[in-house]
């Protein structure tokens, strides 16, 4: 049984609104070493959760893991991931992997915390990441279509 409401997550990951949101910025200075920016993400990450800054806190899990799946390789990875705790690790996984494709989505959220995506096992994750690249990619497609077949040109 999950511990949180699976109808939610849904609504959430396919809410269209507000329609025209801010891009996603990384929470940090693009010539910082890799190192750097993830002492920074961690602390920030840490302060977003204590003071319930749900969107923050998703920000910051999503550049963390970010940062893990781009950014990072080999020896390198293993060095950091020893500086990270499992937990804060795989919250920016999850979240990094849930919202991949669509980080703006973020903004739309509303349900949705790092705790209730710590919490999914992985094969959740990897759905509610399908069911969203599906609903965005299926909505772009269909704008400036007539899905009603209603539009009749006047004379």
């Amino acid at each position: 049984m999950t511990q949180y409401d699976e109808n939610l997550v849904l609504a959430d990951i396919k809410c269209r609104t507000p329609e025209h949101i801010i891009e996603v910025m990384p929470p940090y200075i693009e010539e910082m070493s890799t190192r750097q920016k993830l002492e920074s993400l961690e602390p920030s990450l840490r302060r977003a959760i204590k003071i319930k800054q749900q969107k923050l806190a998703l920000i910051n899990a999503y550049y963390i893991g970010k940062l893990f799946n781009d950014t990072v390789s080999g020896k390198e990875k293993e060095t950091l991931r020893s500086t990270i705790s499992h937990h804060y690790y795989e919250i920016g996984r999850n979240t990094y992997d849930l919202f991949e494709g669509f980080p703006e989505q973020i903004y739309r959220t509303s349900y949705l915390t790092v705790q209730i995506i710590r919490k999914m096992r992985r094969s959740k994750v990897l759905l509610y990441r399908q069911k969203l690249l599906e609903h965005f990619v299926g909505t772009q497609s269909l704008v400036g279509e007539d899905c009603h077949g209603d539009n009749h040109e006047t004379p």
